[in-house]
This record gives C-alpha cells, sequence and structure tokens, in this order.
C-alpha cells in the first residue's frame, strides 16, 4: 500500500494526538510513509528529535517526489535530516537526492557500499542520475551492511523506550544465514533468481521498546 503525503500527515497528527492524552505531550516515535514515482520512502522521527530519510524517490516529473518529501520535514518541523539511507539504485529510490539536498541540509548518508550490476551501470539513466548522487553525498557515504545499526540517540535517562534501527540485508546477505539464498528448496519450485539491484537492497528493522516495523524498499 501506498500513502501520499497528505495521508501521512494525517497519520502523524494522530500519533501526536494520542501521544498527548493525558494532558501532558509525550516524546512519540512518527513514522511518514511517502509515496513516489514508481516506488516509496519512509521518514522516521524519534523520539529525541532525530530524523532518518529511507530513499528519496525520482527525480521526474518536476521534482515532484523532492516536494513531497520537502514537505513531510515540513511537516515534522525539521531543520534537517540526520541520516539519509539510500536502500539501492534504481531511479525511483536516489534520483531526487541533488534536489532534496539543496532545500534541506543532510548530515550523514548510508547506501550498500556496492554500485548496481554492469547492466543497469551502463544504462543512460544510471549514468545521468550516480553523478548527481556523488555530487549530493559529496562521496561521503558509510556502507550499511547485514547486522549493521544505524546509532540513534537514546534517552539517557531511560524514561522514554529503547530506540534501534538495525540493517538485516543488503547486498543479498541476511543477517543470520550464510547459505545462498537463490538456491532451489526441496519441495519448492524456485522463480528466476533477480539479478537487478532491487534485490540486493538494504532491509531495515526499526525496533521502539516492544514495537517493531521491517522497512524496506517498495520495488
Amino acid at each position: 500500500m501506498r500513502w501520499t503525503v497528505g495521508f501521512t500527515a494525517a497519520l502523524a497528527a494522530l500519533i501526536l494526538a494520542v501521544g498527548a492524552i493525558g494532558g501532558e505531550a509525550e516524546k512519540t516515535l512518527d513514522i511518514y510513509f511517502l509515496d513516489m514515482v514508481g516506488g516509496g520512502s519512509t521518514l522516521i522521527v524519534t523520539p529525541m528529535g532525530e530524523s532518518v530519510l529511507i530513499d528519496t524517490g525520482s527525480r521526474e516529473p518536476m521534482h515532484r517526489d523532492a516536494d513531497r518529501i520537502q514537505q513531510a520535514c515540513k511537516d515534522a518541523g525539521l531543520k534537517q535530516i540526520d541520516y539519509l539511507i539510500t536502500t539501492h539504485f534504481h531511479l525511483d529510490h536516489f534520483g531526487a537526492i541533488l534536489e532534496l539536498s539543496k532545500r534541506i541540509p543532510i548530515k550523514s548518508f548510508y547506501d550498500k557500499g556496492v554500485l548496481p550490476p554492469a547492466d543497469e551501470q551502463d544504462s543512460d539513466w544510471f549514468r545521468q542520475l550516480y553523478p548527481l548522487y556523488q555530487q549530493a553525498t559529496k562521496n561521503s557515504v558509510k556502507p550499511l551492511r547485514a547486522g549493521d545499526d544505524v546509532t540513534l540517540k537514546n534517552d539517557p535517562a531511560g524514561k522514554v523506550p529503547p530506540i534501534k534501527l538495525h540493517c538485516v540485508a543488503s547486498e543479498k546477505k541476511i543477517e543470520g544465514f550464510d547459505g545462498e539464498i537463490d538456491a532451489a528448496v526441496e519441495g519448492f519450485e524456485i522463480r528466476k533468481p533477480d539479478e537487478s539491484d532491487n534485490a540486493r537492497s538494504i532491509a531495515l528493522v526499526l525496533s521502539y521498546g516492544n514495537f517493531a516495523v521491517s522497512i524496506g524498499p517498495d520495488a
């Protein structure tokens, strides 16, 4: 399911309202699911005020996706994005990064540390967009691999439940599994393996106390 910015803003307002029940506003975890051209982006605002953006959508048409992300950041009251994670290198997941970086400061960049397959690197769209990605990130990008964490701030007093953003898969490596993910399984007919960069995407689990949600690319 894909949710528009308008619906997401309403959801965020509901979350804030629920957090304020009892007469005193509480720190909340807010998650904005954003409909992008061909894919999706996720904006996370933690109880400690940090922000994480997962994917930036497409460059075109007319910077629509950058507009939507900017509006979500405005609705969330953000002055910067603390962490930007690019799950994989398809045009609908990293195309708007340069335009977005011109509109709001981005402190840290993460990706899977490996470029897409050679045939995708040879495509016109990748040759056009990857230099823009390099310009936005200034080639200062941290690799995110299965088992890694994006280190988020937690309440030193322990009054707010602990929050964690954990990478469970990247570049066809899955945490806790050393086998070949495209290998046949007895009793099942295996589909043709996905050789595109979709199959090499970063997958994450966000946990907040007893709550947990998986976040991955909307291919």
